[in-house]
This record gives C-alpha cells, structure tokens and sequence, in this order.
C-alpha cells in the first residue's frame, strides 16, 4: 500500500530529476528546432483525417462483435483471459492493418507530408526518442506524483482504481503466451495507431491552420481525452495530466526530429517501461 512517505520521496526524486534533465536538455539544444517549422505542403485534408478516425471507431466497435461469442463461452478464468488476450491482440492488428492499407491508399504526396523526413533514419530516431524519453520521463512521473499528492490531501486516499487496462495486464502475469499478446497490443500496435492518428494526420491537419505549438497542444488533448474512463474515477487527474504532457512530448518530437518514427519510438519505450514497472514493481 503507497503511504505518505513513500510518495513524497518519489515526488522529490522526480523533482531533482525533472530539474536535471530539463538543464541537460536546455543546455544541449533538445528544446530548440533545428530549423524554422513551415507549414505543411500537402497536409491531409479534414475528410482523411476523418476517415481515419473514423476507421479505429468502427474497426474498434465491429471486430470486437466478431469475438463476442468467442469470449462468453469460456467458462474458467484462465481462458476467458486467454482469449481476452488473443482478442485484444487481433483486434489490434486489425485496426492497425486497415488503417496502413489506407494510409497506402492516400495520394503519395499527403503521405510524405506525414511521414515528413523523406529519409528514413532509424537509428536517428531511435537514439533521440531514448534522449527524449530520459527528458519526458521525470517530467511526467513528477506531475502524476504532484497530482496524487493533492488528491490525498484533498481526499485523503492514495489507492485509486487501476486502469481497465492495467488490470487485465496484471491478470495475463505468469501465463507468457498470454502476457505477450496483451504486451504486443500495448507495445507494439498502441503506438503505431495513435500516432499515425494523433500526430500524422490530426496534428498536421490542424498544423495547416494553426501555428505549430497550438496545433501540438490540441493534438495532445485529443489524445489525452481518448484515454478517459469512466470507471477510473479521480484516478483520471493524474493519469490524464501525464498523457497530455506525454502527447506534447510527442507532438514536439515529431515536429523536431520531422519524422513520424520519433514519436511512435517514444511511446512505445514509455509503455513498454509501463509494462515492465507493473511486471517486475507491482505489488499485485
């Protein structure tokens, strides 16, 4: 059980942190853009975003109906997890694989406005989305630490409910076939999904109209509001502050590095880390 104690000294180590990475960074030119950021060429228009969009709601509401009946016949918890675990990992796959064939389908010009750099640098990209993670990092533990701080002195409580992600996560802990589906969907799908959608498309459509720093706060906010529940009750404060300040990180690096593959690379090394803090961390 988090107690006082323990949360204040993680809030101040993550404080010391934050003040260390972010005079490392500011130091070293990772605030800075290398360049003037124009507006986008051929950026998508309002109709291709929406049919991106709209792709992950439809995609994400008709293949779960296919697994219905799959799902409600498992009679032991062991297999309704299994086949919750293959579920969430087809389903994931599907949304991702329609949402790459249209983006295939696009006029090839919208998708190098997408893309942005036209060389594919990956060792680039991955080395900065490490130096932007050890940044991002602190920053977001002290803002989740901060606000779980004021919710116990406000509420007087620290044990606020896990995401439903998180529980399932947990429940797939010791069956490894079953842990790497779930870890694959969070992983690997999750962040090549939610950055095509929410820094490709929908940041560099409003990019068209806006200056880039409003463009990626709103982008951030879109994304944040994606991950609200309602079962998480006030454990949305902290857990929604974190992923706007996340999805702005995102947003920049995009815009910094000109390369959709900087963001995905940061998020996926956010939630993989997430995923290794509850496996080897967790108490539960």
């Amino acid at each position: 059980m988090t107690d006082l104690a323990s949360e204040l000294e993680t809030a101040l180590l993550a404080l010391f942190g934050s003040a260390v990475a972010v005079a490392i960074g500011w130091k070293k030119g990772f605030f800075r853009t290398p360049q003037e950021i124009e507006k986008p060429k051929s950026p998508p228009t309002l109709l291709l975003v929406f049919f991106a969009f709209a792709i992950y709601f439809v995609m994400g509401l008709l293949v779960p109906l296919l697994f219905q009946k799959f799902l409600s016949s498992a009679v032991s918890m062991d297999a309704r997890i299994g086949r919750a675990s293959w579920a969430t990992f087809l389903i994931s796959g599907f949304i991702f694989a329609v949402l790459a064939l249209y983006f295939l389908a696009i006029p090839k010009p919208i998708r190098q406005s997408i893309l942005l750099r036209k060389t594919f640098e990956p060792g680039r990209d991955v080395l900065f989305a490490i130096y932007a993670w050890l940044i991002s990092f602190p920053l977001v533990l002290l803002l989740s630490s901060a606000l779980e701080l004021l919710i116990y002195f406000i509420y007087g409580m620290f044990e606020l409910p896990d995401q439903v992600a998180v529980l399932f996560l947990k429940m797939t802990f010791g069956k490894p076939l079953y842990f790497f589906l779930a870890t694959t969907s969070v992983v690997i799908f999750a962040p090549l999904i939610e950055e095509t959608l929410f820094r490709g498309f929908l940041q560099n459509y409003l990019k068209r109209y806006l200056s880039p720093s409003l463009s990626i706060g709103i982008a951030a906010l879109c994304f944040t509001s994606f991950h609200f529940s309602m079962e998480q009750g006030m454990g949305n404060l902290p857990i929604l502050a974190s992923l706007f300040l996340l999805g702005c990180f995102l947003g920049f690096l995009y815009e910094r590095q000109q390369s959709l593959l900087s963001p995905i690379l940061l998020h996926a090394i956010f939630n993989a880390l997430s995923v290794a803090n509850l496996y080897f961390l967790s108490s539960t």
